[in-house]
């Protein structure tokens, strides 16, 4: 079973059309690909190798209690009790334990793939199946988080955006449409960056990474179905994400706190993130970048 399969069975979602192929995505590529300040981004990430970085990093989850959001323990499988993860029995109780998503095993990984190709977060998880009352569900178990060595400031912002997925991947029907997966961690990272100081940086490396998906699904066909799906995700995931960071940027402290509160409903399992955007009237149509401005 693929990680999406995986997902899919205890999140429960669907997977919609990438309907909206059209020139438009093919002016956006070729204008990420002329911005220098997107073309670079990845070349001003500077790494790091100290293990001293990890706490500085893990403090990041510090910023959701600061904007009122409290997290929820989630499914943790101890990796010190075997040796072989795809030889483990994942319904064994003594391995798998719910923690707080801050336990969840960290490792520092060089992710960066070509001189402009930089995918800094990825999470190693397993389906587990949970005894209820009077039935057996299933629910996902984290077995580790992974970050680019980066500096601790722009690493904090990826490890929130997985802590992100923590959360939505946790709680039963917290997006209804795959293409919608990755607007909230997207979210947190920009807005983790803005905290931390380094907004410009992290939004360029979003914009880089948005680039690479645009040309990967625009011109390169060696991709199986589920490589495609993932990529259509992400764009349409990202332009969302940007634009609901952008609406939260220019809210009063009133708005922002209601955003805050619509968002906790989500981790809480009373709406989910397709309502979220309508409440802000977020589509892929209307969260288009202005082309205008990325053009240097």
């Amino acid at each position: 079973m693929t990680d999406l399969e995986k997902i899919q069975k205890a999140v429960g979602f669907k997977i919609s059309d990438f309907e909206s192929l059209d020139s438009y995505y093919y002016d956006l590529c070729n204008a990420l690909n002329q911005n220098e300040e997107v073309y670079g981004s990845v070349n001003r990430v500077k790494k790091v190798k100290s293990k001293k970085n990890y706490q500085a990093i893990k403090d990041s989850i510090g910023i959701f209690d600061a904007l009122g959001i409290k997290l929820h323990d989630v499914n943790v499988t101890s990796v010190s009790t075997y040796d072989d993860i795809n030889n483990v029995d994942i319904d064994n109780e003594k391995i798998t334990s719910k923690k707080q998503p801050n336990e969840i095993p960290l490792y520092l990984i060089d992710t960066r793939v070509m001189c402009r190709e930089f995918d800094p977060t990825f999470s190693e998880l397993e389906i587990t199946n949970v005894k209820g009352l009077d039935h057996i569900h299933n629910e996902i178990s984290f077995l580790s988080l992974g970050l680019d060595k980066s500096t601790p400031d722009i690493a904090g912002s990826y490890y929130n955006h997985e802590i992100m997925h923590t959360q939505l991947n946790s709680v039963r029907e917290s997006y209804i449409n795959y293409f919608d997966s990755d607007v909230l961690p997207i979210f947190f990272e920009l807005l983790t960056s803005s905290f931390n100081g380094n907004e410009e940086l992290v939004y360029a490396l979003r914009l880089n990474q948005l680039s690479n998906d645009l040309r990967n699904n625009l011109f390169y066909t060696n991709f199986n179905r589920e490589e495609e799906i993932k990529i259509q995700k992400n764009i349409v995931s990202t332009l969302k994400a940007i634009k609901l960071f952008n609406i939260y940027k220019e809210s009063d402290d009133w708005g922002k706190k209601m955003m805050m509160r619509f968002i906790q409903t989500i981790l809480n399992g009373d709406s989910n993130v397709d309502w979220l955007l309508n409440q802000y009237d977020i589509s892929e149509h209307n969260s288009r970048l202005d082309i205008k401005t990325l053009v240097r």
